[in-house]
């Protein structure tokens, strides 16, 4: 009788999970420049959830009890455990929405649910950074103005010590930025001025966008070229990496290696930023804003900067390195926003 009742728990378990599932592919918007879904608030996703948390709650009380009575591998069963404990605390931030963060991914036929704390912070600080124990973070874009502020407080780090370290590579003589302005929203213009330094350099050119969305607009409208053209998503990242480094004269499109990417020598000596690397609006960078005094300040500037700064880091990666690096702006950029933008350049443009 009892295994009858744990089977029938695992699989309403699994059958409301795919109801729920089914729903939310239904009804979550899409994000412009993410590849995140916003799921509306609706009576109907709250009981999909509750009705799912209970669930859940039922069946670790089923395993608890057997355990007891059966003889079960304690290392599957710990793992078990922890991963519907997990589960029913996850559904538990959805079902209070106000503590928890939420969004829908479809990825290649898979669908996940997110749900994550909304101040991650908060957890960090108590959970790892409040132990006596030394953390070390190094990287060449940790800081904004050779300030850590802004990585420390989305860390959660509230007492730190940190230096920098000026680079080694002669900037002034191995690079050239330009900054070419553009009508608002001109994409076509931007494409052509692209196009132009693809021919110029005979290839061996990143492009760097700050969205899928982008991205496969400029798929769509490039048309032919005289370089073998690799858009992200075409195929496995690395297989794309690989072959832009092993054909020089080639071209690498992409919304994700703004970092990462290390290709030293003549394969890349050519770096497009096709628009400002602003964050999207979707439910992670809206839960920040939402808890920013200011939030284009505190939230989307520092953002944009070390995006920008990463993006411009991928052209020199040895001292024989050099090359160029356009920076593609529009005229409704506030001055503000340049000033800070030519601040964080390695060179001036």
């Amino acid at each position: 009788m009892y295994v009858t009742k744990r089977s029938m728990s695992s699989k309403e378990v699994i059958e409301i999970n795919e109801q729920f599932f089914h729903y939310l592919a239904q009804a979550a918007i899409p994000v412009q420049g993410s590849g995140r879904y916003r799921i509306p608030s609706s009576e109907r996703v709250g009981q999909f959830a509750q009705k799912l948390h209970q669930k859940v709650e039922q069946l670790e009380e089923s395993l608890v009890f057997e355990a007891e009575m059966y003889t079960i591998n304690e290392y599957d069963l710990k793992v078990t455990e922890e991963y519907l404990e997990q589960l029913g605390y996850s559904l538990s931030l959805f079902l209070r929405n106000e503590q928890a963060v939420t969004w829908f991914e479809e990825n290649e036929g898979s669908k996940t649910l997110v749900i994550m704390p909304r101040l991650v912070k908060d957890i960090l600080a108590e959970e790892v950074f409040s132990k006596k124990m030394p953390y070390i973070f190094s990287s060449a874009t940790l800081s904004e103005n050779k300030s850590f502020d802004y990585i420390a407080q989305s860390l959660g780090i509230k007492e730190y010590t940190s230096f920098s370290v000026d680079s080694p590579f002669d900037y002034d003589e191995a690079m050239r930025i330009f900054m070419p302005v553009f009508e608002n929203g001109n994409m076509k213009e931007k494409m052509e001025y692209t196009l132009k330094s693809i021919k110029e350099e005979k290839g061996r050119t990143l492009v760097l966008f700050r969205s899928k969305e982008e991205l496969q607009w400029f798929k769509d409208h490039a048309g032919f070229s005289d370089y073998p053209f690799y858009f992200e998503g075409e195929s496995e990242i690395s297989d794309l990496v690989k072959k832009f480094q092993e054909e020089k004269h080639s071209v690498l499109l992409s919304y994700h290696l703004w970092e990462g990417l290390d290709i030293p020598g003549e394969s890349l000596q050519n770096v497009v930023i096709f628009s400002l690397p602003f964050p999207p609006h979707d439910p992670v960078f809206e839960a920040k804003r939402a808890s920013a005094s200011n939030s284009f300040e505190q939230v989307d500037m520092p953002y944009m900067l070390l995006r920008l700064r990463q993006g411009i880091g991928r052209l020199i990666r040895t001292s024989h390195d050099s090359g160029n690096v356009h920076i593609l702006t529009e005229k409704n950029l506030p001055e503000n926003v340049l000033d800070k933008m030519i601040a964080v350049l390695p060179t001036a443009p």
